[in-house]
């Protein structure tokens, strides 16, 4: 259950893509030190093997390196990059078969929603952040009540309803809801009332 290190791999994922995308020799050699003490602090923490940090660092320097290969080459091909995610997508779909973890089935769901809100966004609505001041904020703060709204009443609405196995189904839903909500839904709203 502990390999690889999904918190030492997301973590290192995360900022070896920044490292390439910025470029800079003090932010890779900050972000190469801070990987290494967060695989370090999983190993002291007693919540992993050193092979399982290991391997985590290394796929998250392929995976980083990989999408900003991709990225640099596709990134303005929607469709392209939408079949990668879609492919990506299907893979995760069919990995819930055999993976029924929380973790598993809440991240599947984020990408699902990920993955729709991204074609609706890009296909219908092409929303842009060209807009004052005021207007953002006031995007902040209608996006963070409504993602905590569903965040948290989802979760005691279908508490109310589950109990067992069955809430895996449920996690999935709110997680679909919440990411679809924020990235599909909302700046559909923004830009229909114009704000």
């Amino acid at each position: 259950y502990a390999f690889p290190s999904g918190h030492t791999q997301t973590f290192s994922t995360v900022l070896y893509g920044l490292a390439y995308y910025i470029r800079k020799r003090f932010l890779t050699i900050i972000v190469l030190i801070l990987t290494i003490l967060m695989a370090i602090s999983r190993v002291y923490l007693g919540v992993h093997y050193i092979e399982d940090v290991l391997v985590s660092l290394l796929l998250g320097f392929l995976m980083s390196y990989g999408m900003y290969r991709f990225y640099k080459k596709y990134g303005d091909n929607f469709r392209a990059v939408f079949i990668l995610y879609a492919s990506v997508l299907l893979v995760f779909l069919m990995a819930i078969i055999f993976i029924q973890t929380k973790t598993f089935i809440t991240t599947a769901g984020m990408f699902t929603g990920f993955v729709v809100a991204m074609y609706i966004e890009k296909t219908y609505v092409n929303f842009t952040n060209d807009v004052p001041l005021k207007a953002r904020v006031i995007r902040v703060v209608i996006g963070l009540i409504t993602m905590l709204g569903i965040q948290s009443g989802l979760k005691e609405i279908f508490l109310l309803f589950t109990s067992g196995q069955e809430i895996l189904f449920f996690d999935f839903i709110r997680y679909f809801t919440l990411v679809f909500v924020g990235l599909g839904l909302l700046p559909m709203l923004f830009k229909k009332i114009n704000i």
